[in-house]
């Protein structure tokens, strides 16, 4: 065995390497498939979105795939398989969540949140929300959301905002957003990682935040890049909009270590993304 390879982003290093630089997950032996290798032209592809989940789940899912001998590919945090494996991926999607995904401790107090009043579209948005950030929740048989008491401060919060008169719920339409290609997308979400990298270190570097600025408008009005679920990537940039007000005096009082925790949330989002 002469290489190794990431199995998200596809780079290839040499056997003294254990972890991928760029997305910080232990190499495989199998060098990964590319989405246009998954099947033939007439083979319709199906798109798993997994960007909520961890990259140990996702690369425990890579080589379940692979011992399964399921074709596949990662298209960022989408796994990408033909449509006609679909039952057998569905499966190795449901044995990972159940192994690998966060779960409630059956020996931790509970809280628990009354649903009353609260339509499917808002609870799948919560569900969403609160699972993107990896906190452990499950709804039971009254409908009511259950989450560990140590997480109830951060549920809170969640639940708070989505409560505001204020909120209005995503209708997921692109229609009017700007569409990017390929290189032109990661070209952006690079940029902008770079930027929120430097800020996270150093909330007032001024080269860092015109960069920033500059790529931040131009975030909000593009269309969900494709590959990337919508419900993951509205969250990265509500906060990149956070960031820009603040940068450009929308927020008052500008804290910097707000500043410089927002940036690193952005960093470690797109982290995840290209």
């Amino acid at each position: 065995m002469e290489n190794l390879w990431c199995f998200q982003c596809g780079r290839k290093y040499g056997t003294h390497v254990d972890t991928c630089r760029e997305c910080g997950v232990e190499l495989v032996d199998d060098e990964p498939m590319s989405p246009t290798e998954v099947g033939d032209e007439s083979d319709p592809q199906l798109a798993y979105e997994l960007h909520p989940w961890s990259f140990e789940a996702r690369r425990m899912l890579d080589q379940i795939c692979t011992s399964e001998g399921l074709d596949h590919a990662w298209q960022g945090a989408s796994l990408i398989v033909r449509e006609a494996d679909e039952e057998l991926a569905d499966r190795l999607v449901e044995q990972v969540e159940r192994s690998a995904l966060p779960t409630l401790d059956p020996e931790l107090e509970h809280v628990v949140y009354e649903m009353d009043g609260w339509g499917a579209a808002m609870q799948a948005e919560l569900s969403r929300r609160i699972g993107f950030v990896g906190i452990p929740h499950e709804f039971d048989k009254a409908g009511d959301l259950v989450v560990h008491d140590e997480d109830e401060e951060e549920v809170d919060g969640i639940v708070d905002v989505m409560s505001s008169p204020d909120f209005v719920l995503d209708d997921g339409d692109d229609e009017g957003a700007i569409e990017l290609d390929g290189l032109g997308t990661n070209e952006l979400l690079t940029r902008v990682f770079v930027s929120c990298q430097k800020l996270a270190r150093n909330p007032l570097d001024n080269m860092a935040i015109i960069s920033f600025i500059d790529d931040a408008g131009t975030i909000e009005a593009i269309r969900t890049p494709f590959g990337l679920d919508r419900e993951a990537w509205q969250p990265v940039v509500e906060r990149i909009t956070l960031l820009r007000m603040m940068y450009e005096g929308e927020v008052a009082d500008l804290d910097d270590d707000e500043a410089r925790e927002t940036a690193g949330a952005i960093r470690d989002s797109l982290h995840q993304m290209i």
